[in-house]
């Protein structure tokens, strides 16, 4: 069964506190998922600086949520302990919602979709204002 830890400051967390995830049809365990309570992610958010995200550029994020979208698809990631595939995790994500394989994975690929496209999505939302000079 995959356990999916909280992450926090880039480090995998398992809480005290965890959710069993089940199969929809079945009542098989799927997964447990820490939880992260309020105090726990204000606290976290008080340890991060204000300026956490200044020693990158814009083309710099874009360029990871590019990487991002590739490895979504592409990579056996690592959740928890073990590493998931794309086609494990759809399994999952089906598994536990209980929506078809199909729409799991045309969902997932929406999620590819707006990560390779960010650039273009928020030249859309800032009506093309130029953010090389960020």
């Amino acid at each position: 069964m995959v356990h999916v830890p909280i992450l926090r400051s880039g480090v995998p967390y398992e809480s005290v506190a965890k959710i069993e995830l089940c199969h929809h049809a079945t009542g098989a365990p799927v997964a447990t998922v820490s939880q992260a309570n309020s105090g726990m992610i204000v606290r976290d958010l008080m340890r991060m600086g204000d300026d956490v995200l200044d020693r990158f550029t814009v083309q710099e994020l874009l360029a990871r949520c590019l990487e991002a979208a590739e490895l979504f698809l592409d990579a056996k990631l690592p959740v928890g302990g073990s590493a998931q595939s794309f086609d494990e995790y759809i399994a999952c994500l089906s598994a536990t919602t209980g929506m078809p394989v199909t729409y799991c994975r045309n969902n997932a690929g929406k999620i590819n979709h707006v990560l390779s496209d960010m650039g273009t999505i928020l030249g859309g939302l800032t009506r093309g204002f130029d953010l090389t000079i960020l």
